[in-house]
């Protein structure tokens, strides 16, 4: 509904409407697919697009079982503790630590290349676009060809690890991510 109206006034109302259903399941199912020629990267810097964006690819890429945890919990059905499962915790924070450091290299990396091309909007949605959508979705807000060599290797890394376990993805590396760092520290 909001990429709806968002689009709404560059297209015609069908045509927002089924930009917007598209994407949104693009989006959710981490499919990277879009109607436009050069994916995103028109809208780099608008806000609303890329909130919407992420935050599908994020939810879609984090798994039902996750949710559900979350949601229970956040209804007060979880039992008496009210926990979440260790499973949803790991996933979580993985996720933001991947999401926030991937997207803290890249604006580190491709800084010169973010200052010349545009808005401090663009800026900062970038990077952060980028972090997310590289590990499983394969949208892009930036020309993908001009990134430094560093950049790449690092979105190869962020693509290795990928989404969530019980995910369509199945991804289940990002489980061995935690695993590794506590076998490193206690051995």
């Amino acid at each position: 509904m909001f990429l709806t109206i968002r689009w709404h006034g560059e297209f015609s109302f069908p045509r927002a409407v089924y930009l917007s259903v598209f994407h949104s399941v693009s989006a959710f199912c981490n499919a990277g697919f879009s109607l436009f020629p050069d994916n995103f990267m028109q809208y780099s810097g608008d806000f609303m697009i890329n909130f919407l964006i992420c935050g599908l690819i994020v939810v879609g890429g984090i798994g039902f079982p996750v949710l559900h945890d979350v949601y229970l919990v956040a209804r007060g059905r979880k039992g008496k503790r009210g926990r979440l499962s260790v499973q949803t915790k790991t996933v979580l924070l993985t996720t933001a630590c991947l999401i926030v450091g991937g997207a803290l290299f890249i604006a580190l990396l491709e800084r010169q290349t973010l200052a010349a091309n545009g808005s401090v909007a663009h800026r900062f949605w970038t990077p952060i676009f980028q972090s997310i959508t590289c590990r499983t979705a394969g949208f892009n807000t930036i020309d993908i060809g001009a990134l430094g060599d560093a950049t790449l290797a690092l979105m190869i890394l962020l693509m290795f690890i990928g989404a969530s376990p019980a995910l369509r993805a199945e991804a289940s590396r990002r489980r061995l991510l935690p695993w590794f760092r506590r076998s490193r520290s206690a051995g």
